[in-house]
């Protein structure tokens, strides 16, 4: 599987890569073969390099749980134009809708190689 070297790479705010911790992408990578088992699948299915749905998914699924701890433990709220605005709450609902995005993209086939993607 991808290393968290690499994964962190992937993420490109700032803001929340600073808080990616490796206990995050561990956790990340276990839900990730929750599903591959849930598949009937195993870990050696999980081709490398990862597809880009499955890397996606990883991301979104870290990215979001650094909001959700960020926001129950950071002051993250700032004014903006006079409103109070919580920036972490603010990444995390939309992060939080990425990753059922992606969650509800992985199939057998993401994994299995058979889906093949069209462009255009």
């Amino acid at each position: 599987m991808i290393s968290n070297f690499e994964l962190r790479d992937h993420i490109r705010d700032q803001l929340i890569a600073k808080a990616v911790t490796d206990e995050v992408i561990e956790e990340a990578k276990d839900s990730l073969l929750d599903i591959v088992n849930d598949l009937g699948l195993t870990e050696k299915d999980i081709p490398s390099p990862l597809p880009y749905k499955v890397r996606r998914y990883l991301v979104a699924w870290i990215c979001n749980e650094v909001c959700m701890n960020m926001a129950r433990t950071y002051n993250g709220a700032m004014t903006h134009g006079g409103d109070v605005k919580d920036v972490w709450a603010d990444k995390k609902r939309m992060w939080e809708q990425e990753l059922e995005r992606n969650r509800g993209s992985l199939t057998t086939s993401v994994f299995t190689g058979a889906e093949k993607v069209r462009y255009g």
